[in-house]
């Protein structure tokens, strides 16, 4: 297929030949994702100690870099179009990945993407792009593009 370059500048494309590769990279940054999202800072640190508001600091960013690492990595996946069963199952995946992208250009290309496995499958994701829409303060239409 040929490639994408609406979504280049944002994500790299990642391509797997195999429908279950692709589907077991998908679920594993899905489940590091998830994982990360509930896991307590584990600080050892006293709230007294001088060095206790760096090192929590230190802690949220490496922490955040971890997040966006792995919903980067799921949006790279779908980039590389797999099957259609595989990109049905990538849906909720692609969904909790918008809710951790910060810059407009990562989540219009994720809003982009969603509404293309709509377009090209059949399977609505038009609801999770308007809870994202949402979610994200953009209303119906993002400031930019029109998605939906």
């Amino acid at each position: 297929m040929a490639p994408r370059p609406e979504f280049q500048t944002v994500f790299q494309e990642l391509f797997y030949a195999n429908a279950m590769c692709a589907t077991a990279a998908v679920l594993y940054h899905f489940v590091q994702l998830l994982l990360l999202l509930h896991k307590p800072l584990n600080q050892k640190v006293s709230e007294t100690h001088p060095e206790f508001v760096a090192k929590r600091l230190n802690a949220y960013r490496q922490l955040s870099s971890q997040i966006e690492g792995h919903a980067t990595e799921i949006c790279a996946i779908s980039l590389g179009r797999p099957d259609d069963p595989v990109r049905l199952h990538m849906v909720q995946p692609l969904y909790i990945a918008g809710l951790c992208f910060e810059t407009h250009e990562q989540r219009t290309a994720l809003a982009q993407l969603l509404t293309s496995i709509q377009r090209e499958t059949g399977y609505s994701t038009a609801e999770r792009v308007a809870n994202l829409q949402q979610h994200w303060g953009w209303g119906n239409t993002p400031p930019v593009l029109g998605v939906v």
